[in-house]
């Protein structure tokens, strides 16, 4: 009896070899990864899955590509020098002007980018900027949202090409510069110098961070490869949050020197902060860029560019319970965060600098993401032949200036209880 069991436990045994054996052998596939700067801990999770073979497992052999101040990372992607990439914010208007990128998860909840001034500059709000010499990289959304937002337009700095390092705020070159607030902050400590840091979301202004995105045609070509690659970055993420100063070393012995010990664990902790991984799960893309643990009732989009106006429009908005207000001061910047976020209401002022409001409506009713978004027209074109005109566009309900706010708010509740009503007849005809 014991002779037939011991083979029998043989043969299972040589069969999961060999299935092991055939497994083992399987080819990798390689792909290339874009980073979106150089080698630090802002790409940590990336080195955990290489390190801890969360890569191979799905099959993958990744190569890092470090970027250059030369081409961006989507650029990179689009032209085939590698399968995937890690952008920042422009990923959304890339995408909005037709570009074949795909977001697969965001791992920055919130967007790093800053303006840093020189305390010795003079320079204590946003305004004292003007007429200031100024270094802002190229295509930073938020940042140039922000400066809109306050009034203060790049035709009225004295902008200086970008360096990518903060020696030329510390020795007086540049007044303020673009920083990563998870990386230059140290370097700027570092070197003693007493500087004010002007973050975009002070103004309502908050866009994602780094995304790890690739193309429509590798999505249709490799789909397993896609799924395969993001479960393992993400699982990489979670390993690096969680082991900080181990994924530290391992970028010190395998990837850089350029920055110390002490530069990298103050990277790992800024960036925790802004991946919030405790309380958002790592990737997330929807329904916003700051969800919370108990999450909005509704969102609300309000486009106009006069500060006034959307300070106290926010302000009549936060009144309502459970309410989440986005802001956006252009037309064209409005409808990239409407398609990015799907607010469940659009406000937006006729006379934008821009497009006009009606513009805005159009691309809205274009855009699958966002044409069923109930839009409202808030103006100071007041004449009868104005409000028919609004309404016959097709917005929702078209208010003139100066607004009285139980009208609004009666409107805003009208128009969000028939929305409502609608996804629920919806959803009720599809079971």
């Amino acid at each position: 009896m014991r002779a037939p069991a011991a083979l029998a436990l043989i043969a299972a045994l040589l069969a999961g070899l060999m299935s092991w054996s055939a497994a083992a052998e399987q080819p990798l596939e390689a792909v290339r990864l874009q980073l979106k700067w150089r080698h630090q801990f802002q790409f940590a999770g990336y080195y955990a899955a290489i390190e801890k073979g969360y890569y191979r497992e799905a099959g993958l052999d990744v190569r890092l590509l470090e970027a250059t101040d030369q081409e961006a990372p989507a650029e990179v992607v689009l032209r085939g020098g590698a399968e995937y990439g890690i952008a920042p914010s422009d990923l959304v208007l890339l995408r909005s002007r037709g570009r074949p990128v795909v977001a697969l998860a965001v791992i920055f909840q919130h967007s790093p980018y800053a303006l840093v001034a020189a305390h010795r500059s003079g320079i204590e709000h946003l305004h004292d900027l003007v007429g200031k010499r100024v270094m802002i990289e190229h295509d930073v959304a938020e940042l140039l949202a922000y400066l809109a937002h306050e009034g203060v337009g790049e035709d009225r700095l004295v902008m200086v090409p970008h360096t990518f390092e903060p020696k030329a705020l510390i020795d007086g070159s540049v007044d303020a510069i673009s920083v990563y607030t998870t990386d230059e902050l140290f370097q700027l400590e570092q070197a003693g110098l007493e500087f004010r840091v002007f973050s975009p979301r002070a103004g309502g202004i908050d866009f994602y961070g780094d995304t790890l995105f690739t193309t429509e045609a590798e999505i249709h070509a490799h789909p397993r490869r896609v799924a395969a690659l993001v479960a393992a970055s993400l699982k990489g993420w979670a390993y690096a949050l969680d082991h900080p100063a181990e994924i530290v070393d391992l970028i010190l012995s395998r990837y850089s020197r350029r920055h110390s010990r002490e530069h990298l664990l103050f990277e790992a902790d800024q960036s925790e902060r802004l991946i919030r991984h405790e309380l958002v799960e790592l990737g997330h893309m929807n329904p916003g860029p700051t969800p919370q643990i108990s999450q909005p009732s509704f969102s609300a989009l309000y486009i106009d560019d006069n500060p006034a106006s959307i300070r106290l429009m926010t302000s009549l908005l936060a009144e309502l319970p459970n309410v989440r207000v986005l802001t956006a001061p252009l037309g064209a910047m409005g409808v990239e965060l409407a398609i990015a976020h799907r607010p469940d209401i659009i406000i937006v002022d006729i006379q934008l600098p821009d497009i006009s409001g009606y513009d805005v409506l159009a691309r809205l009713k274009a855009a699958p993401q966002t044409q069923g978004i109930p839009v409202l027209a808030l103006s100071g074109d007041a004449m009868p032949h104005d409000v028919e005109r609004g309404r016959a566009a097709g917005f929702v309900e078209y208010l003139t200036k100066p607004f009285r706010v139980a009208d609004l708010l009666q409107t805003l509740e009208r128009v969000l209880d028939g929305a409502a009503r609608q996804g629920a007849s919806a959803g009720g005809g599809a079971a």
